[in-house]
């Protein structure tokens, strides 16, 4: 399980149709100031200019303290430019 696997949170994203599915039932809240980007290269795919829902969960005492930053940050996925999961 995530919860206790040690890291600080879980973070992915999905279809805005699918979104209320995995906030009920697998709690993961929606962050809709979250943006996932797939490098910083130019040209990097982000989940803003996709369409995509960004739901995340914060799993570490350090998380949950910084939640307002991560919950409100673009995160860098640090991907080849082209892809993004």
């Amino acid at each position: 399980m995530m919860e206790h696997s040690g890291i600080d949170f879980g973070v992915f994203t999905c279809d805005p149709p699918l979104a209320g599915f995995y906030s009920r039932v697998g709690a993961w809240p929606i962050v809709p100031d979250a943006v996932l980007v797939g490098s910083r290269a130019t040209g990097a795919l982000r989940s803003d200019t996709l369409g995509k829902v960004v739901l995340m969960r914060l799993f570490s005492p350090k998380a949950v303290t910084a939640g307002l930053e991560i919950t409100r940050a673009t995160i860098d996925l640090d991907l080849p430019v082209g892809q993004f999961w």
